[in-house]
């Protein structure tokens, strides 16, 4: 199972909001560290399959994150992606 998807709060308090919500709907997470390619000023981030990005970026673009969440993709060693930015009020 490839963890290789990472969604970024601007604080840890809305990554163990957004962990609680996709456990619940069925999505496979892990909370790790923000990988040191990637700046954030939250420290810690969630790690999920790809196949579960629709699922998630539907999920989070719903009220209660306000801030920036950015979601990046691992490409290769060191390599990160940014996929999709999502601000309050935005749906995916």
């Amino acid at each position: 199972m490839d963890l290789n998807t990472y969604l970024l709060f601007d604080s840890i308090h809305y990554v163990m909001k957004a962990e609680e919500l996709l456990k619940k709907a069925g999505i496979v997470i892990d909370l790790v560290p923000v990988p040191r390619e990637i700046s954030s000023d939250c420290g810690m981030c969630i790690a999920f399959r790809p196949h579960d990005l629709e699922k998630t970026s539907s999920l989070i673009s719903k009220p209660g994150f306000p801030g920036k969440i950015e979601i990046y993709q691992r490409r290769g060693k060191g390599h990160y992606q940014r996929l999709e930015d999502f601000k309050p009020g935005k749906t995916a």
